[in-house]
């Protein structure tokens, strides 16, 4: 099996080629000008890409590098190669044909890519990747199928089409809550898209966000996620973070605090009081700081002994917001925040319980 290693030479010289077409103002090519010597160059450079596409005694990895190189082209010159290549039969170079085929504008591929979509005996990794061609295309002629993918029994193609649905090229405000809500509550999608269609729902503002947000709170699925550790290495924090990203209930718990609806306070103290979500804690906790409700600090107080140092900082600066602004005993807050002090190790979160000490003029 023979192999191609000046791959990455011909690409680099597509994107250059992709530079001097779009820095240089038209002129009359004659044979000996640069710009005539560029155009012969992408000329061959392309159809040494498409032999390479089209070679079946490659190893598949060397063609879909060569596949996506087309797709990157983005022109004209491309369309016709990619559509031919989506009827390979090897699956995994189909797919890369769809994804190529998925650039702003190339309404004239939204038939093949259409009937790939349609096409139940195409692999899932095909009609995904067709999907997700369809919606960078943008035509709003392509928005009923998208939605009908919506529906699939697949839960990777119902993503796909919903991640073009809900805050993608293909949203519509007339759907938004909808498509919004049911991407938020389908059990089967990842938690990371979970979590967008929850902001997505929030940012409607719409009174019936409310409930479906508490819903999620309530019954959405459960995470264990801590504190990072202080010497915690960077590829740990980075999965930490991943974490927090997909977790669902923190983000319905961030969104009823931007909605501000007070009667769901029960609700968010109680996410404060999670065992294993720190992440969890540590947003509600930053929702009833930002309210400032007096019956907030029962909560906040018992945070000041949380294992995580995140949540005891907010828990800190919880009180010294509400004990200063509400009716409140501040002597015993001060006895509460005293103590702490004497028991924390955290400088961050000795630094800020310094300064709530002297916000509430604690002696």
């Amino acid at each position: 099996m023979r192999t191609h290693g000046h791959l990455g030479t011909l690409a680099g010289l597509l994107v250059l080629m992709i530079g001097c077409f779009t820095k240089t103002p038209p002129v009359t090519l004659t044979g000996d000008s640069p710009e005539a010597s560029a155009l012969s160059n992408a000329s061959a450079a392309l159809e040494a890409l498409e032999a390479e596409a089209q070679d079946r005694n490659l190893d598949p990895t060397e063609r879909v590098q060569a596949i996506d190189t087309l797709g990157k082209w983005a022109t004209a010159e491309v369309r016709q190669p990619l559509i031919d290549l989506l009827k390979d039969p090897v699956p995994e170079i189909r797919a890369a044909a769809a994804k190529g085929l998925g650039w702003p504008g190339n309404s004239s591929a939204i038939p093949v890519l259409s009937a790939k979509v349609l096409d139940k005996a195409e692999p899932r990794a095909g009609r995904g990747a067709a999907i997700g061609a369809l919606i960078k295309i943008g035509d709003q002629s392509v928005r009923e199928l998208v939605l009908e993918a919506s529906r699939d029994p697949d839960p990777e193609i119902r993503e796909g089409a919903m991640r073009g649905l809900v805050g993608g090229p293909l949203e519509s405000p007339s759907d938004r809550l909808a498509l919004a809500t049911r991407a938020a509550e389908d059990g089967e999608l990842s938690l990371p898209f979970r979590a967008d269609a929850v902001r997505v729902l929030t940012s409607t503002r719409d009174p019936a966000v409310v409930a479906t947000l508490v819903k999620i709170l309530e019954t959405g699925p459960r995470a264990k996620i801590v504190s990072p550790l202080p010497n915690a290495t960077q590829q740990e924090i980075l999965a930490g973070r991943y974490q927090q990203i997909g977790d669902v209930r923190a983000w319905a718990a961030q969104g009823l605090g931007e909605l501000g609806q007070r009667s769901v306070f029960p609700h968010l103290a109680k996410a404060t009081e999670d065992p294993d979500d720190f992440f969890l804690r540590y947003v509600a906790a930053g929702v009833l700081v930002n309210w400032r409700e007096a019956l907030a600090l029962p909560f906040l107080l018992k945070l000041l002994g949380d294992p995580a140092s995140e949540v005891r900082t907010v828990a800190v600066l919880g009180v010294g917001t509400v004990a200063d602004t509400s009716n409140i005993d501040v002597v015993a807050a001060c006895q509460e925040l005293r103590t702490a002090y004497l028991q924390e190790v955290h400088p961050q979160v000795r630094q800020t319980l310094e300064t709530a000490l002297a916000t509430l003029r604690c002696p």
